[in-house]
């Protein structure tokens, strides 16, 4: 390790040499630091990640710890090159296992992914009622790196309406603040500061109930939940026959409408879910006076 012959007297620098023969001190010699692993991080778009001073003759196999699939790895020799894909943020660790004439020596790297925001970073959105008003509340995964979390929302009953500063600094999760009124759809927004730049997710949510003093949501009980797709929906409110008349509706974290059902009422109402994807999902059921809102999983 040429940069630490210096710090050796020749008799010790013979002994040294001859104690590299045990693979253990090769690799407690690299973790002194003869041995580096260097790059930028976070990733933006590219970086060029070199492994320094190896041992003459070694050859070199990269790999990496990312169990969703956020970097490409382009190896060559002691170098290799970390890519991000478009949605990629989240953090890996790089593994570059050097192999030299007398063993193995492993060094690693974690390194912040910060293109832009991905699966498993989408809000989680809610609507519902306290104490008579509507609220949203939503959070979204931690964003690697992140300094700041600012969140919008935006009343969808007319186009030319525009997304709302609600607030900065809430955080990533157990964000809540008011909507305003129910029976209309609101978009939510929220902006996260990284050092790659701003990343955005807008997230379209089912429309809050329509809430009256006392609360105002329609009283279901959903089981199972989570489920196979097959749920059960039974209504615990009294209803008037103009009331019985009911529309479920499913919408994925992402605001699109998935299924609709217009149904009557019975005591156990039955839904068949079973041919959605697996995930996460909001359903509503709208009695035409009052809206019945729940996070239902499908497993």
């Amino acid at each position: 390790c040429k940069p630490c012959r210096n710090m050796f007297t020749s008799g010790q620098g013979l002994r040294m040499r001859i104690s590299l023969n045990n693979d253990n001190v090769i690799k407690s010699v690299a973790n002194t630091g003869c041995i580096t692993l260097t790059g930028n991080s976070p990733v933006c778009n590219s970086e060029l990640y070199t492994v320094n001073n190896p041992p003459v003759g070694s050859t070199f196999s990269w790999s990496k710890t990312d169990p969703y699939n956020l970097a490409i790895l382009t190896p060559s020799g002691n170098t290799c090159t970390v890519t991000g894909g478009l949605y990629s943020n989240g953090t890996i660790t790089l593994i570059c296992s050097i192999i030299t004439p007398t063993g193995t020596l492993f060094i690693s790297k974690d390194i912040v992914m910060g293109k832009g925001l991905n699966s498993i970073n989408y809000t989680y959105t809610e609507a519902t009622c306290v104490n008579g008003r509507g609220y949203f509340y939503g959070s979204i995964r931690p964003v690697p790196g992140a300094s700041n979390y600012e969140w919008y929302s935006k009343d969808l009953t007319n186009t030319s309406n525009q997304f709302v500063y609600k607030d900065g600094g809430f955080g990533y999760s157990n964000t809540d603040f008011p909507l305003g009124p129910g029976d209309r759809d609101y978009a939510i927004k929220v902006v996260v500061t990284t050092p790659c730049g701003n990343l955005i997710d807008e997230n379209f949510i089912a429309r809050p109930p329509v809430c009256t003093t006392g609360g105002g949501a329609l009283r279901i009980a959903l089981t199972p939940n989570p489920s196979d797709g097959n749920i059960n929906l039974n209504i615990m409110d009294k209803l008037s026959d103009t009331e019985k008349n009911l529309v479920i509706k499913v919408y994925d974290l992402r605001g699109n409408l998935r299924f609709q059902k217009k149904t009557q009422y019975i005591k156990n109402l039955k839904v068949d879910l079973s041919n959605m994807t697996k995930g996460n999902y909001i359903i509503s059921v709208n009695n035409g006076s009052s809206i019945f809102t729940n996070k239902i999983i499908i497993q």
